[in-house]
């Protein structure tokens, strides 16, 4: 996977389709982790010791690997922001049911970014990676939709 080179506005655009995608990718998180072109597309995710991005494979793994960091009964996390001196995350969670986003606070960053981390490091993915609008379209699903309103 390359170094980042992605401007902050065009790192929310990625991840809001990340967000808005998360069901339809999820759903195919088996058919994203058999094609390397597919598994290392940026969500727009970037973590400390990571190049600067997480690959959609990657962070599906972790997803997968990590149930207590980001599942909570149907929910899945999509994205996640926080203070590594607190702590203190805030996470977007999308319910893989209906695809409602909701927001929380609470804690856990450090060891979410190490779970990121590991899965990157473990699966890295292709430098020829797809975009994420690329896969999302491949998949079936609509570029330019926006994330469900948050509650």
């Amino acid at each position: 996977m390359k170094k980042d080179t992605i401007n902050q506005n065009d790192r929310r655009s990625l991840s809001a389709l990340f967000c808005s995608s998360f069901r339809l990718l999820y759903e195919n998180r088996g058919r994203i982790w058999s094609d390397p072109l597919l598994y290392g597309a940026d969500v727009g995710v970037s973590t400390y010791g990571t190049n600067g991005k997480v690959g959609l494979g990657a962070f599906l793994e972790a997803v997968e690997a990590n149930p207590s960091l980001f599942q909570a009964g149907s929910r899945r996390v999509a994205g996640f922001y926080g203070s590594p001196l607190s702590g203190t995350t805030v996470s977007r969670w999308v319910d893989l049911r209906n695809g409602e986003v909701a927001t929380t606070r609470g804690s856990g960053f450090i060891a979410r970014v190490r779970a990121l981390n590991a899965a990157t490091a473990l699966y890295p993915g292709s430098e020829d990676a797809a975009t994420l609008p690329e896969v999302v379209s491949l998949l079936g699903g609509d570029v330019t939709a926006k994330p469900p309103e948050e509650r």
